[in-house]
């Protein structure tokens, strides 16, 4: 998405010419996957009357990370983005209905594309590109940045999909490569097992761009930054009910841990998608324990589907266990039976009296297990991005060890992002792609400069 951005920006004069290299067989990256963008008092925005302002924006986002951001960065994307729309809708794409994002943002500033990502903004930005006169190259993996004995970044080397080197001279490159998610040994540097996920995201996001900015003097930040990721369960595919598990409506599962310990309040992705994630990860193993009455209930509501997917599950070979009694679920799966039959115990007392004096859950989502068959369900990890990891100042220029910026370089879209911390909230939703298209086409209005 970022791509696609700053090779519109960068092309829009008549003297730039721009190269875009691909190492997919097509455009769009792991924007294919992508909705949607949020911006702040965009022109649709005000026909819907919808209205509210940065500090609406900037106050969420201070609180959640304990003031660990960077205001400023976040700032000038919330001032940029309605005029980024506005330019999006020039260049050709096109928009639906703004909301809330599945009710999981806290503000009504998630822009749909219309009628799909791929109609509404791939599709569009690429034939503006095109039609500007860039070159897209695809199956083409850029590998090398080449630099004058000044530092200037002059170019790129690249390997296309026949083994051929292609070499690109510039007078400046954007890095728009997507991340490292695909990338295991840069995952493992992060304590990631990545035997244990299962990878959502488009190919071919292997940590280039980040390779290639290192190796120009440029600084590695992931370690404070963050990878976009979702429970489910173990062993079996996101796109059902059963592989997210429910839990983007929240719910009145209960979590344990491999002490058979509950250990958090299980309905928290009902104010934040990424809670969900961050809860799972406190623990080494965790699982997830629902009876047949309150799957009934999830099948007939929040989750269509999902009570006959439990037993495809079983039948596939998921790790998901089902028993009559607490006290046998507990010994198939292997948790001890006396802690997690004391865990529901206490859980269903907080049914009665409606109130969770432990973790607090909605009213509403605790919903008694008294009686079997009961399921177990351990928690996998799905990962769809990850976002930040080079070292950038707020005109998206790769910057060296002493903070100067990197002549004739820029890091755009996740490779440079450096919104969040340790998660991506989206309590403001589409930040992460209103970022991409704005980082992206800032990028390529200064690089054409340059």
């Amino acid at each position: 998405m970022s791509g696609l951005s700053a090779a519109v920006a960068a092309s829009a004069g008549d003297s730039t010419t721009v190269v875009a290299l691909e190492a997919n067989s097509l455009a769009g990256g792991n924007g294919s996957g992508t909705e949607g963008c949020f911006g702040c008092n965009s022109s649709l925005q005000k026909a819907a009357g919808i209205e509210f302002h940065l500090k609406d924006v900037i106050t969420r986002e201070l609180q959640f990370f304990n003031y660990r951001i960077d205001v400023l960065a976040w700032k000038d994307l919330v001032d940029a983005t309605a005029d980024n729309i506005d330019w999006l809708i020039d260049q050709g794409v096109t928009f639906g209905s703004v909301d809330t994002y599945h009710g999981q943002g806290q503000l009504e500033g998630f822009h749909w594309f219309a009628p799909n990502t791929k109609d509404g903004y791939i599709t569009p930005m690429e034939t503006k590109a095109e039609n500007q006169g860039v070159q897209f190259v695809f199956e083409t993996r850029a590998h090398k940045l080449l630099q004058n004995t000044g530092g200037e970044v002059c170019g790129v080397v690249a390997e296309k999909a026949d083994g051929t080197t292609l070499l690109v001279n510039a007078k400046a490159v954007i890095l728009a490569s997507g991340g490292y998610a695909d990338n295991d040994d840069k995952l493992r540097e992060m304590g990631v097992d990545p035997e244990n996920i299962v990878r959502k995201g488009f190919p071919h996001h292997m940590g280039d761009g980040l390779d290639m900015a290192v190796a120009a003097g440029g600084v590695d930040t992931r370690a404070k930054h963050c990878i976009m990721r979702e429970p489910g369960l173990e062993g079996y595919p996101f796109e059902t009910p059963v592989g997210a598990m429910g839990l983007r409506s929240g719910g009145p599962w209960i979590f344990v841990n491999s002490n058979g310990e509950r250990y958090t309040n299980e309905n928290c992705i009902a104010t934040n998608q990424a809670h969900a994630a961050n809860a799972v990860l406190s623990q080494k193993h965790s699982f997830a324990i629902i009876n047949q009455t309150v799957l009934e209930w999830l099948d007939s509501n929040t989750a269509p589907g999902i009570k006959d997917g439990f037993q495809d599950a079983i039948d596939t070979g998921a790790s998901i266990w089902k028993a009559d009694t607490i006290q046998d679920l507990a010994q198939a799966v292997g948790l001890p039976a006396e802690t997690l039959t004391a865990s529901l115990e206490r859980y269903n007392e907080f049914c009665a009296t409606g109130s969770d004096d432990d973790f607090a859950k909605d009213p509403e989502m605790l919903m008694p297990m008294a009686d079997g068959p009961f399921y177990a369900l351990k928690h996998g990890f799905f990962y769809f991005s990850t976002i930040g990891g080079i070292s950038t100042d707020r005109q998206f220029r790769v910057l060296d060890v002493q903070d100067n910026p990197i002549p004739g370089l820029w890091a755009v879209g996740t490779d440079g992002c450096g919104l969040y911390r340790e998660t991506y909230t989206v309590m403001i939703p589409g930040s992460c792609n209103a970022n991409n298209i704005n980082s992206g086409r800032q990028a390529g209005i200064a690089a054409a400069a340059y």
